[in-house]
């Protein structure tokens, strides 16, 4: 299985815990031409042409705020090559902190993804609240972890390699794999 890293806004610097995921574990990072004014459309052609033309069928995306909103959204197009999903720190883009001009990443399902996933959220991210996420997770049939007061979970969090976040991460999908194996050997 191939893990994708999708970052948001302003990609995941060199302090963000999805940059060092990427280097310890050796994720694939999914590239945008244009990290600080996204275009929704543009974003999820480049997500599509990346995990389409990839030769893994199996593939886990690993999001970071803004781009949980794009995974949500573009996961219609793409799941039959996706075995889960890990979303971090989604944003409620009807928050008074949600950037403007970002109208088309707004709308997304509001139903069952069918894919098996987690939502990580913390209780002070200044981009969403504990009920946003909670429903948000509830409405896309994921299941939901408060990981308490970490902010953003980005760089600001000072995470690191935040060494929870990947033992939550390998413990979901260890578990994925070991349902699908059952799952192949009752077939």
């Amino acid at each position: 299985m191939k893990t994708l890293i999708i970052p948001g806004i302003s990609n995941s610097g060199p302090d963000h815990w999805q940059t060092h995921w990427e280097h310890l574990h050796s994720f694939t990072r999914i590239q945008q031409k244009e990290w600080e004014n996204p275009v929704y459309a543009d974003w999820e052609a480049s997500l599509l042409e990346q995990i389409l033309n990839s030769p893994s069928q199996q593939n886990f995306l690993v999001g970071h705020s803004l781009g949980c909103l794009l995974i949500g959204k573009a996961l219609l197009k793409i799941q039959d090559r996706i075995q889960g999903i890990l979303l971090v720190a989604p944003p409620d883009p009807k928050s008074d902190v949600f950037p403007k001009g970002l109208t088309d990443f707004q709308t997304f399902p509001k139903e069952n993804l069918g894919i098996p996933g987690l939502i990580l959220y913390s209780e002070n991210d200044p981009f969403a609240t504990v009920s946003y996420s909670e429903t948000l997770a509830s409405n896309w049939g994921l299941q939901s972890i408060n990981l308490g007061r970490l902010g953003h979970i980005n760089s600001e969090s000072n995470l690191g390699a935040w060494d929870t976040g990947y033992k939550i991460y390998s413990t979901f999908v260890q578990d994925l794999l070991s349902k699908r194996s059952v799952s192949n050997s009752t077939k």
